[in-house]
């Protein structure tokens, strides 16, 4: 029971070290976007900040069905998918205190 619980678990830990590295990216996306924005005039501002809003939800939107896509196609162990989806709400959280650590250090 336990072998079949954890099948595929050399894939599980190949998406979270993909999931990882998309965090850490995501880490210096964000910091560029605050510091970039400080340069700019008002009106081109607003637009660099939509287009900015709009990649990071294309990240989150991606972040959240990549992993899902992969787990289904590899067809994984119960443990292993647990283990996926719970590293997957931790990331998605170190996402958001990224955003509130950068937006600290702008304002």
């Amino acid at each position: 029971m336990l072998w079949v619980s954890f099948t595929g678990f050399h894939r599980a830990l190949g998406i979270w070290m993909v999931m990882m590295l998309a965090t850490m990216f995501s880490y210096a996306g964000l910091t560029w976007w605050a510091h970039q924005r400080s340069h700019l005039i008002s009106t081109t501002r607003l637009a660099f900040d939509y287009f900015c809003i709009a990649a990071y939800l294309a990240y989150l939107g991606l972040f959240i069905y990549l992993p899902i896509w992969r787990m289904r196609l590899y067809d994984l162990g119960l443990s292993s998918v647990v283990a996926i989806l719970m590293e997957q709400v931790s990331l998605l959280v170190l996402n958001q205190i990224k955003i509130e650590l950068v937006d600290s250090r702008t304002c």
